[in-house]
């Protein structure tokens, strides 16, 4: 299986790169941040979006800024990554058929946002159920 990090320098994103490094999985990622991904940029940067979700089976959106960035990053930062770049790589993921996108959301976002109908409702626990079969395949 083919699968998408996004926000892979954070610590959610750095934290399932770990996580799936030894599965069996090609695992790339997607990030803002210098790294030794071939997808380095912008969420806002669709064709970025498109060319990293192309081909994946599975998009894990670990980018979206929260609590913790209030005090290190502007607002406009917020609004580029969570506004403009998760419907982004949502769009992206839907257009990359067969990709199954999943952001990491909280509930209150997901059930106010339009741009998450349709996609699977995820749960912490699910996530950790589809991950380990993830990483034991």
């Amino acid at each position: 299986m083919r699968i998408l990090v996004t926000g892979s320098a954070g610590y959610l994103g750095e934290t399932l790169m770990r996580t799936l490094a030894g599965s069996s999985h090609g695992v790339t990622d997607l990030d803002i941040k210098a790294s030794a991904s071939p997808y380095m940029g912008s969420l806002c940067d669709r064709d970025l979006v498109a060319r990293g979700t192309a081909g994946m089976e599975f998009v894990l959106h670990a980018a979206p800024l929260h609590k913790p960035h209030v005090a290190t990053r502007s607002r406009q930062d917020f609004v580029d990554t969570n506004v403009t770049g998760t419907p982004n790589v949502l769009e992206a993921a839907v257009e990359a058929q067969p990709a199954t996108p999943y952001s990491m959301e909280s509930r209150s976002r997901r059930r106010s946002s339009p741009e998450y109908a349709g996609l699977p409702k995820v749960t912490s626990s699910k996530i950790g159920s589809r991950l380990g079969s993830l990483t034991s395949s």
